[in-house]
């Protein structure tokens, strides 16, 4: 992906004024996309195997939470994030949807959400990667909480400085990461796991029809908040909605296939990983490595644990990477509305947006202060990943809101791509979203059965304050800057560093 386009560096001749024409439509939208691409590019999106260990915790009901999550998040937040693309193609995204429906500060809020999810993301993903990258060194970061966020704070700075200098070559390293670190491994997950069935190898998991039903009680059910944060992320492949041809039959028929493809991956790892490893041996955090290792020991290839570690790590690396920038687009359009003080949207010489990346690298090393106060690695993985699903949930929340609303009130507004069945489809596809929404959001308060999380109250302190300490800054930085006149900044390039 070409960053460039919002982000270009001094050397494409453009100068910043004319560089960030918020809300201009691009030039061309001469649609060019086929059903394949449109799915890859929906795949490429979505698939990560980082979450299934926690998902492989249900063993066979796995199946039906994949299932679920896909009918009834993964399917309608794509749906509506496609009518809003198609009708609101403009720069700006989320922002610029929820703008058109609730205004300039409801549509600054959910902006915010989908970068601000990023900040407990970071050290919940990074902790991951330093938890396969002790495979890789022959170091136990688990026992080792100090070298986890010497480890943490290494590669954020190290990744966040780099692209101070420019995304000219973040798309090469996120389309080999994504190869490198997640189709490879999930090949070799899946051929093991067939290979290990086949050869008649004993399962860590019960089999029958009863299994696929989920256990009722609220301290197993918190892990369907990795299914949906799995899922999440959609919303960035639908601005892609006008480049297809024949938008109408051509999108839900993509988005389809994309859904079968995704869930298909997460059951078949999922599946594998629940019937290799013991579920009271189950790491949520290593468990994805712990499953390699057995698959890799039943044909004599435990050599190559390491080489697979270094693949996943390159995978997670180019995940990262990528999502240090990416959600910074809508943040930018904002700052140009006037929304967030001009020193935010202010970009380098290098067409980086120094700012917001330094502020979201502090706040996240400020995260890390998380690993004094809870027990584990895994602890701190879940809680960041359950407290970054919670954002990104409420920004949802306001998408499918906006959708309704701008059916009715701006029907005007040409949209290749509608949701099918008129109010009464619009109604369901948003209801089952919402839905989905609070629920995940209600259960995942619940502390989870298998995880030590120490205090309950420390736990959810932690959960609601985050939600509360997250959610109030884009309310009081609108309200100061609507009180001080702020106005749509004039020039967004920085002449040095």
């Amino acid at each position: 992906m070409r960053w460039a386009v919002f982000w270009p560096s001094a050397t494409d001749g453009k100068d910043g004024p004319a560089n960030v024409e918020a809300n201009s439509e691009p030039s061309e939208h001469r649609p060019h996309l086929g059903v394949a691409s449109l799915v890859l590019i929906t795949v490429a999106a979505i698939d990560s195997i980082r979450n299934l260990p926690a998902i492989a915790e249900y063993g066979l009901a796995a199946v039906t939470f994949i299932l679920a999550g896909a009918l009834f998040f993964l399917i309608p937040t794509a749906l509506v994030s496609a009518e809003l693309a198609s009708g609101w193609p403009q720069r700006g995204g989320i922002y610029v949807w929820v703008r058109e429906a609730f205004g300039e500060r409801m549509g600054f809020v959910a902006a915010w959400l989908q970068w601000v999810h990023n900040v407990p993301w970071y050290p919940s993903v990074l902790t991951f990667m330093a938890a396969t990258f002790g495979y890789v060194v022959g170091l136990d970061f688990a026992t080792r909480p100090g070298l986890t966020v010497a480890f943490i704070l290494a590669v954020l700075w190290s990744t966040t400085i780099a692209n101070l200098f420019g995304m000219r070559i973040s798309g090469l390293i996120s389309s080999v990461g994504a190869m490198v670190g997640t189709i490879l491994p999930s090949l070799v997950i899946v051929g093991l796991g067939a290979y290990w069935v086949l050869r008649g190898e004993p399962l860590q998991m019960k089999l029958g029809f009863d299994e696929l039903i989920p256990e009722t009680n609220l301290g197993n059910l918190v892990f369907f908040s990795t299914v949906a944060l799995g899922m999440a992320g959609i919303e960035l492949s639908a601005n892609h909605a006008r480049e297809v041809k024949q938008p109408r039959t051509s999108y839900p028929r993509a988005i389809l296939v994309a859904t079968l493809i995704i869930g298909l991956t997460y059951i078949l790892i999922a599946l594998a990983i629940a019937s290799v490893v013991p579920k009271q041996k189950l790491s949520i955090v290593t468990g994805l490595m712990q499953a390699i290792e057995s698959l890799l020991g039943s044909v004599e290839a435990t050599a190559y644990v390491p080489w697979i570690a270094a693949m996943i790590v390159a995978g997670t690396f180019a995940l990262f990477s990528t999502q240090l920038f990416g959600p910074l687009k809508a943040m930018m359009v904002v700052s140009h509305d006037g929304s967030l003080p001009a020193f935010f949207g202010r970009v380098n010489r290098h067409g980086a947006p120094r700012n917001l990346l330094l502020t979201q690298a502090v706040l996240a090393s400020l995260i890390c202060l998380v690993f004094a106060v809870l027990p584990n690695e895994s602890t701190v993985f879940f809680v960041m990943g359950d407290l970054a699903a919670m954002l990104y949930l409420v920004m949802y929340l306001l998408m499918f809101a906006s959708v309704v609303r701008l059916r009715w009130s701006r029907p005007d507004v040409e949209r290749p791509y509608k949701i099918p069945g008129g109010s009464v489809g619009l109604i369901a596809i948003t209801g089952a979203g919402m839905l989905c929404s609070f629920f995940v959001l209600g259960i995942s308060l619940v502390p989870p059965e298998q995880i030590d999380v120490g205090s309950h109250a420390i736990y959810v302190g932690i959960l609601v304050g985050g939600l509360v300490a997250f959610l109030l800054p884009p309310f009081v930085i609108y309200a100061f800057t609507a009180r001080s006149g702020v106005g749509p900044i004039t020039s967004m390039v920085e002449t040095s560093d």
